[in-house]
């Protein structure tokens, strides 16, 4: 970890009696899922004052998800719940917090589950320098990405059968 960084310990965070600054509730239904995900945001001056962290975080951040999954065989609905938070260095709103945080799971979910699940990349044995194979699966992920015509992976079945000709017709760009 990097010197000028304070070190993870322990950062309290506000009750939930305490008020929020804003807050910003947000449904999604579809695919058998019904979640809704409240964004609270809290100013976190009193809760890191004495600690190192003060002058780089100003407000926290808590995430509530509730989601019911339908079961498709039983038609019943399960129940999950469970709360995050996040650190923020400046202001923000509770819609803005909840956007960012939507918003990076949509990264995890195309770019490294793809990764994962199309290049096999947890299963590689690459031990030498295996950022250099990360950035060449980059490389051909974004490729595949911006010619994408069907499924990932049909398109790079696809790519795999035409050979070099059929990728240097591609538009890498």
């Amino acid at each position: 970890m990097p010197r000028c960084l304070p070190s993870y310990e322990y950062v309290p965070v506000p009750r939930p009696c305490r008020r929020a600054t804003s807050s910003d509730t947000s449904i999604t239904k579809g695919c058998n899922r019904h979640e809704t995900r409240t964004a609270e945001v809290f100013r976190a001056a009193r809760a890191v004052a004495a600690t190192e962290w003060k002058p780089l975080v100003k407000h926290v951040v808590r995430i509530t998800r509730d989601v019911l999954h339908r079961n498709a065989k039983t038609g019943l609905w399960r129940r999950t719940s469970e709360v995050a938070y996040y650190l923020a260095n400046h202001p923000t709103s509770a819609r803005r917090a909840n956007t960012a945080v939507r918003g990076h799971w949509d990264i995890e979910n195309k770019l490294h589950y793809t990764r994962d699940v199309t290049f096999l990349e947890h299963q590689s044995r690459i031990r030498r320098n295996p950022g250099v194979f990360a950035r060449l699966r980059s490389f051909a992920y974004n490729i595949l990405r911006r010619n994408q015509h069907s499924t990932f992976n049909q398109d790079r079945y696809a790519a795999a059968l035409g050979g070099l000709d059929e990728l240097l017709k591609w538009n890498s760009s």
